[in-house]
């Protein structure tokens, strides 16, 4: 009898939790956007931040458009809650500056979550996880929307970039220089539009003229920065030039006042004399020839299409993807890193125009994963400096040369084993 009675109340029980789901499962769709909606401030208003993400994409497919004004809270506070126990973030810049960020990139109008996945075994990099909203749930969706290229660590947001497009910038100083990534939702793809780097400096991408969309900085020469925007088809222009005071700006003096008109006015040294340069640190000669390498190779990587080639004098040019891009702003460019023989005898070779089209050196093959680790001896000779650099790729361990030369007051790449020539 006992037994009998057990039986029936789990079968009273069973059939209450079967009622119970398909009425939720009946409830979840006969609310009206306006009543969802209200659910969603509730919810939220009661910490309940799962859920309250849950009712956000359930008002989005039943074709809300109000706005939460409270979205950004509540994806702070989720992402705090799920990803990131023990921040103690009070607003979406505390955030960024952790490498965590939340933006609508694909366009469903339910944000993703972006985060730095940082690695002690990388190169000083990392990759980017990406967290997509799914059937109700958050999901790694890293392995089919994330670059294959991995970025110098810093700061991580979602800002817009034109009109009508937001994209993920990512912000790092890289010991004396600011790295900026641009990366856009394409076809199903997290992909960087554009890399810049400011040498020496701590400049990064930001709204300057306070029209809510960001401005990318850029050191062309050694004494002008500019400041780039993109159009609605994604091409970019310059809106802003800054002179940047560099160390061989000596302002001339006046003659000293004398009594006596035959003395010779005080002489005015340069500070560019052989004898007053400083050589670099070991550390200092590895970053710049890392960058640099890895400047180098992501221009030949980025800038062309590979499946369209052209074969002049038996090498392979890939046409441009941005044929708006001027070549001569792209060969300014290595001038943070690399000398003026090094441009001249080099860098210009790897851009031609041919039939009114654009290309550029074709950079199939090459790859920026290599792990420069010591410079294992270097020797000074009057503005130059010859180095040797320790270097891991694939596992496998290898030496190679590097050529400094002093010029504009900086250290510049002369040559290199490994450099693209």
């Amino acid at each position: 009898m006992a037994k009998k009675f057990s039986i029936i109340v789990i079968s009273t029980l069973v059939i209450a939790l079967l009622v119970s789901g398909c009425s939720s499962t009946s409830n979840k769709g006969k609310y009206t956007k306006e009543e969802v909606f209200k659910q969603l401030s509730t919810l939220y208003d009661e910490k309940k931040y799962s859920d309250a993400i849950s009712k956000y994409a359930e008002y989005i497919s039943l074709g809300g458009s109000e706005k939460f004004s409270k979205l950004d809270e509540l994806m702070l506070d989720f992402v705090k809650d799920k990803y990131s126990k023990g921040k103690n973030w009070t607003s979406v810049q505390d955030m960024n500056k952790d490498g965590y960020a939340f933006g609508d990139l694909d366009g469903d109008k339910i944000p993703e979550i972006y985060k730095l996945d940082i690695k002690a075994s990388d190169d000083n990099k990392a990759g980017i996880k990406i967290y997509k909203y799914e059937k109700d749930q958050y999901k790694d969706v890293s392995s089919k929307y994330a670059p294959s290229n991995r970025i110098f660590p810093g700061e991580l947001a979602v800002k817009k970039i034109n009109e009508n497009t937001y994209g993920l910038i990512s912000n790092a100083m890289v010991s004396k220089d600011s790295n900026i990534d641009v990366y856009i939702m394409d076809k199903e793809k997290l992909s960087r539009l554009i890399n810049s780097t400011v040498a020496g400096m701590s400049k990064f991408a930001q709204d300057i003229d306070g029209d809510g969309i960001v401005e990318i900085p850029q050191l062309n020469n050694s004494d002008k920065l500019s400041w780039y925007k993109f159009d609605k088809d994604l091409r970019v222009s310059v809106v802003k030039e800054e002179k940047i005071k560099v160390a061989s700006e000596v302002k001339a003096q006046d003659k000293p006042k004398t009594d006596d008109s035959t003395k010779k006015p005080v002489e005015v040294k340069s500070n560019s004399s052989i004898n007053d340069i400083k050589p670099p640190k070991d550390e200092e000669i590895l970053n710049l020839f890392a960058v640099g390498r890895n400047f180098e190779a992501s221009r030949l990587l980025e800038d062309g299409d590979s499946s369209q080639t052209i074969s002049p004098d038996g090498i392979s040019y890939a046409i441009m993807k941005n044929q708006s891009v001027n070549i001569d702003n792209e060969i300014k460019a290595f001038s943070q890193y690399f000398s003026k023989d090094f441009i001249n005898g080099h860098v210009k070779n790897f851009f031609k125009v041919i039939d009114s089209k654009k290309y550029v050196l074709c950079g199939d093959g090459l790859n920026t994963l290599e792990k420069f680790t010591r410079v294992i001896g270097s020797t000074e000779d009057g503005n130059k400096i010859n180095a040797r650099i320790e270097y891991v790729d694939a596992d496998v361990t290898d030496v190679c040369n590097v050529e400094l030369v002093y010029e504009d007051n900086s250290w510049k790449i002369n040559d290199g084993s490994l450099l693209i020539k």
